[in-house]
């Protein structure tokens, strides 16, 4: 079973390195497979592989198709279907899933993907799961940032089966056409306004509705940084921890109360009552939160151990888990692309490992063993996944997980139904778990105010990992077991891996994917600049915490010898608190040094020149004193070695162009220019694009963005000259490689690192 298992997950993986999807019609060797894998043993691991990898490949049309079709996009839909999830309401707008049935206008024959996700800004209509609607979008396909170290969009929607996003339009026909019928959904829906009723605006509101119905949107962005900073955002997530301490409570409870009565036990031995029960409280607690996938792994793997039981058979525990990894891969064969099905599974077997011969153990040594051991073992995977680790995580789990849960969680499940029956009692109940929630918080923000609490490391490679693993392994081997003192130094490549580094006199310029917006990363061999931080998109997203600060880190940088944030307009530097808040900055510039208060910040101006390791940088624009608008006041930005030389301008429009031509003139000259202004017509006269006279010029700028940027006669002006064109829609982050000497090279990131699942743009 263990083979088959593995094979499965190397097939399946294969197929999610692919670029391009293979036709459908291979799938119809799965049967020949099959029965290969069934009648062979000895070449099993091969046929599974097969197996995983036609058997993902009917998933991943069926996931796929029907697709929108491109000529679709930015246009009017009016269309008729269902909202299929609970909306997330904020104070801008309504989010929400829904399954599209009919096509009003333009025309009925328009096919559509099965789900689509929509926003509904400024809305004052009230949605609710369930309800049949009317409505006027305009959607897309999905499209996400693509740099190194950031989160794959694309494939998450790909996994949850969305095959578009968009928002609904103003119109008079968006109108209501059913009530929801009554469902499990809409049963969650009316708990949660109950929830928030009864907490009345509690600063833990979010994490009871996260504890108790898997609803993460009302969660204070802080509180969600602060789990993640201290390892225990885990908790948060109702997860395999969360289904197997209730169903664990439920076994202990139901065998303790069926012993009670000697009639019962006759009609059904304890144990299996009890393995009833907890399986009874394990579905109803993974319904309450939706079935989310991380429940479905959780309840699959706890079905195994609880059939076991009822079975009265004695089952390995690396059986049960090779049987459930089997069942949740045959389930849902893209889980693989969740860091949760990762995480949960590599938990479940560091516990088995490391408590396998230790089981004579007092509980609280068993406890800490698995606390620390789990520390230990999932550290060169969350270094992997995320290029960060929290070493305050053991002690945070040691003391949190069973307090929420033993007590947070149940006292909060009973304190929610209890709202069914009587509000008022409901409502105190929640009190108590909210009051040590809040005290939970308190104590994990006394653990990450200390400054060794989270550590930052480059992502290992392959082989780096592989050798931590086996170290990991070695480690927590039982006693007796060869080379087990090795372990420890198999380590150790982890904290010496280092990013690659240009070399001295040479530069890389990273043009960052952020949508619409900018941001820039430069690095010599010692130094690092970052100009501009990207677009504050809401409260709880912004481009500097979810593209810049995850591509710094997977680079290993940590400081910051200099951040020009161009100008103050949002897409320039939105993301800039959550950069200054994540990395030391050593300086800060901008044009705007008034829009940033409570920051040490200098003016950009032209004339400020300096050096590092042989390539010089100097600010052109704008001139000292400069009282013009704020667009033709952004920082202009030139970085020059012997090889070649890019000039960074952010906004600027044809008043600054000006003023730069009439400076400067010739010695505008660069190899790669950054289109000003994202393309707009305001910008790129043909007498700028003349006195600078690039190679190659770069676009940064939002998939099909509501400004229509680029312009078309902008981008003519461009083409005529004979100018290369990039942009980071279609390529993702672009890295600009300068060496001392000869041609700059070109990397375009979302051309190597796509997968079938992604827009190719």
């Amino acid at each position: 079973m263990r083979q088959f298992a593995l094979g499965l997950l190397a097939g399946i993986l294969l197929l999610c390195y692919l670029r391009d999807l293979p036709d459908i019609r291979w799938a119809f060797l799965l049967p020949i497979f099959i029965f290969l894998a069934y009648r062979f043993r000895s070449t099993r691991i091969i046929s599974a592989a097969a197996v995983g990898f036609f058997w993902a490949l009917l998933q991943a049309h069926g996931l796929l198709n029907p697709q929108l079709a491109s000529e679709l996009e930015k246009k009017d839909l009016l269309i008729q279907g269902k909202v299929v999830s609970i909306p997330q309401v904020s104070e801008k707008k309504i989010r929400f899933d829904f399954a599209p049935e009919k096509v009003i206008a333009p025309t009925d024959k328009i096919v559509l993907p099965d789900k689509v996700r929509l926003s509904w800004y400024r809305s004052q209509a009230e949605i609710h799961v369930g309800e049949q609607w009317q409505l006027l979008v305009r959607i897309k396909r999905p499209h996400g940032f693509m740099n190194p170290g950031g989160f794959d969009y694309e494939g998450y929607l790909f996994q949850q089966g969305i095959g578009a996003t968009g928002y609904v339009r103003k119109s008079k026909n968006n109108a209501r056409l059913a009530t929801a019928k009554f469902g499990l959904d809409h049963l969650r829906e009316s708990l949660a306004v109950k929830i928030r009723l009864a907490l009345n605006e509690s600063a833990v509101t979010g994490l009871i509705l996260a504890l108790v119905l898997g609803i993460r949107g009302d969660i204070d962005p802080a509180q969600w940084n602060l789990f993640i900073s201290t390892g225990t955002n885990h908790l948060i997530a109702i997860s395999g921890l969360h289904i197997g301490l209730i169903s664990g409570l439920g076994f202990w409870l139901g065998r303790w109360f069926w012993k009670r009565s000697s009639r019962l036990c006759l009609l059904l031995p304890a144990p299996k009552a009890a393995a009833i029960i907890a399986i009874i409280l394990a579905l109803g607690y993974a319904a309450l939160a939706g079935f989310s996938i991380p429940t479905q792994r959780a309840l699959v793997m706890l079905s195994v151990v609880m059939l076991a039981a009822l079975l009265s058979r004695p089952v390995k525990a690396t059986t049960t888990l090779s049987l459930a990894f089997i069942l949740i891969l045959l389930w849902d064969s893209f889980a693989v692309l969740s860091a949760g099905f990762w995480l949960s599974f590599s938990a479940v077997a560091i516990i088995v490992w490391t408590l396998g011969n230790r089981q004579h153990w007092r509980i609280w040594q068993q406890w800490g063993l698995i606390q620390g051991g789990l520390a230990i073992s999932l550290f060169p995977l969350t270094i992997w996944l995320f290029q960060r680790a929290s070493l305050a995580a053991p002690v945070a789990n040691f003391l949190v997980v069973p307090v929420v849960g033993f007590l947070v969680v149940p006292l909060a499940l009973f304190g929610s139904l209890c709202l069914f029956f009587s509000p008022e009692l409901g409502a105190w109940i929640l009190q108590i778990p909210a009051i040590i929630l809040s005290a939970v918080v308190w104590l994990l923000q006394v653990l990450v105010n200390f400054s060794w609490s989270t550590i930052s490391l480059p992502q290992p490679t392959i082989g780096f990992l592989l050798v931590a693993l086996l170290g990991i392994i070695l480690l927590l081997s039982p006693r007796g077991v060869p080379a087990r003192s090795v372990g420890g130094v198999l380590l150790l490549p982890l904290f010496i891996n280092a990013a690659n580094q240009p070399d001295a006199g040479t530069f890389r310029i990273n043009f960052l994917d952020v949508g619409q917006g900018l941001s820039v990363v430069v690095q010599t061999t010692n130094h690092v600049l970052v100009y501009d931080t990207g677009a504050k998109f809401s409260d709880h997203f912004n481009a500097g915490e979810t593209v810049v600060v995850p591509f710094l880190r997977s680079q290993g940088i940590r400081k910051l010898d200099r951040l020009i944030v161009s100008h103050a307009d949002n897409d320039h530097r939105g993301g800039l608190e959550s950069v200054l808040k994540s990395l030391t900055v050593d300086q800060l510039f901008t044009s705007d040094p008034d829009t940033l208060e409570n920051i040490e910040v200098n003016a950009c101006h032209r004339g400020q020149t300096w050096t590092w390791d042989g390539v010089h940088f100097s600010l052109l624009h704008p001139p000292e004193g400069w009282s013009g608008d704020r667009n033709n006041g952004s920082c202009v930005l030139r970085i020059e070695n012997a090889s070649g030389s890019v000039l960074l301008t952010a906004d600027i429009e044809k008043p600054a162009e000006n003023t730069l031509i009439k400076f400067y003139g010739d010695q505008l000259q660069a190899s790669v220019l950054l289109i000003p202004h994202h393309g707009s017509k305001t910008s790129s006269q043909l007498e700028f694009i003349d006195a600078v006279n690039p190679k190659t010029a770069v676009l940064t700028l939002g998939y099909l963005n509501r400004f229509g940027f680029p312009k078309e006669e902008v981008m003519q002006r461009y083409i005529q000259h004979g100018i290369k064109i990039y942009n980071t829609v279609d390529a993702g982050r672009l890295r600009f490689d300068f060496p001392a000497t000869g041609e700059f090279k070109v990397f375009r990131y979302r051309s190597v690192n796509s997968h079938f699942w992604n827009n190719p743009g």
